[in-house]
């Protein structure tokens, strides 16, 4: 104790001898010091100048070849880097996205074909990404064991193993060919909408008298055009769609539109918000997958709801932000140019039964895809298991077997597993 004593009493006692020795050791750190560290950084940053200035000499052949090895969020970040790169990622997007799209499927690309080359911006990848990203979310929520349509698609792709070691591939399996469908059902609402979009604003007469009558109305079905979207889907890939949208529709079913149990009762049936089949309706044509994963993510039925009414309340022009949220639904350029006829339109939603499942059933008819006595037999066993008294069942509509002539590939198909 003495000896620390002693050393501190020293070191006090030469502060006190040399009150100047601190202020004069921080200039010599400032004269010595400190330009030996801005030397070792400003040869970091000669190294980072010397890479970009090699990079950005080589001729634009190779810079496509060079971001072509690398990913989109890596491509993105170095777009955020300099002004310089910015620039060169920027001159090379259209030969980017061109061999960015020759390594995806052929058949999810060929549902959002390329725009042309001037019109190529990484928008469209981000877009792409972004609708193959809900739909797989949206697949492994209809893949949850409580849900009475997750218990029938995974018992038609797990493995019939009696130990049981394959069932995880059977699950993921199951996701990425359910997500696939999902993928192309999301193709077919987007692409409906933009037709039904299209002839409710072209026949809006915008003039200085017209006040806002702005409503979504019953309105009625083209067969036609769901058929022409429709003959762009394999009879195999449409019997699974439908079996698979038939089941998001219980799934919509059974979180927005039921009472838990936790919650039955008078009481909170007659104060709850009401969810209609045409608020679910206007929910898939116009909000598309995006919103409806968004909405049925929520953990109970009151937020469920909410978050429903304040979907349908942001396309209102009452809202102040309606513009916001109608640019929000990845709408095509032609249809954003007349948004602003919007609030004087009255835009016609199909009803659910005819939305989707009564041309594909009719399709598949035509091509000799269905077998009635099977589909008689599955919905009878499944009535018997799932249902409830006084609930819309969607997925007793199914199909399970069909034969099928065509092939696509990585895509398996429901059997029966009697």
């Amino acid at each position: 104790m003495k000896q620390k004593g002693s050393r501190t009493s020293s070191s006090e006692s030469v502060q006190q001898r040399l009150p100047g020795l601190g202020r004069s050791m921080s200039a010599l750190f400032k004269r010595v010091a400190a330009p030996l560290n801005s030397r070792e950084g400003k040869a970091e940053e000669d190294k980072q100048r010397s890479f970009q200035e090699l990079f950005l000499l080589l001729p634009e052949e190779l810079h496509v070849q060079i971001l072509g090895y690398l990913d989109l969020f890596s491509v993105l970040n170095l777009r955020i880097t300099s002004r310089s790169l910015f620039g060169v990622v920027q001159s090379c997007e259209p030969a980017y996205i061109r061999l960015h799209v020759q390594r995806t499927s052929p058949w999810r690309t060929s549902l959002y074909p390329l725009p042309a080359s001037s019109e190529r911006t990484l928008r469209y990848l981000l877009d792409y990404y972004h609708r193959y990203a809900v739909s797989l979310k949206l697949a492994a929520r209809l893949l949850l064991p409580e849900w009475p349509c997750g218990h029938e698609l995974k018992g038609v792709f797990t493995p019939s193993t009696k130990d049981g070691k394959d069932c995880k591939c059977g699950w993921w399996t199951a996701l990425r060919v359910i997500a696939s469908d999902l993928f192309s059902l999301n193709h077919f609402l987007e692409t409906y909408r933009d037709i039904i979009l299209r002839r409710a604003l072209t026949r809006v007469n915008c003039s200085g008298n017209n006040k806002s009558n702005f409503a979504f109305v019953l309105g009625t079905t083209d067969w036609q055009d769901q058929s022409s979207i429709l003959e762009l889907t394999s009879s195999r890939q449409l019997a699974r769609g439908f079996s698979e949208f038939a089941s998001l529709l219980d799934d919509l079913d059974w979180s927005l539109v039921r009472i838990n149990s936790e919650s039955r009762g008078p009481f909170h049936a007659r104060n709850s918000s009401y969810v209609s089949s045409m608020d679910i309706a206007t929910l898939l044509l116009i909000g598309g997958f995006h919103h409806t994963l968004k909405i049925v993510s929520h953990s109970t039925l009151t937020a469920r709801k909410q978050a429903l009414h304040r979907f349908l309340h942001s396309l209102t022009p009452s809202n102040k932000d309606w513009k916001a949220a109608w640019m929000g639904l990845m709408l095509p350029s032609d249809i954003i140019a007349q948004l602003d006829k919007v609030p004087y339109a009255k835009i016609g939603i199909p009803s659910l039964k005819v939305l989707w499942l009564q041309p594909a059933l009719r399709l598949l008819i035509d091509r000799n895809v269905l077998r009635e006595k099977d589909m008689k037999w599955r919905n009878t066993r499944m009535r018997a298991q799932f249902t409830e008294p006084g609930r819309r069942c969607w997925f007793l509509l199914c199909p399970i077997t069909a034969r099928v002539a065509d092939e696509d590939d990585g895509v398996l198909f429901y059997h029966d597993r009697s």
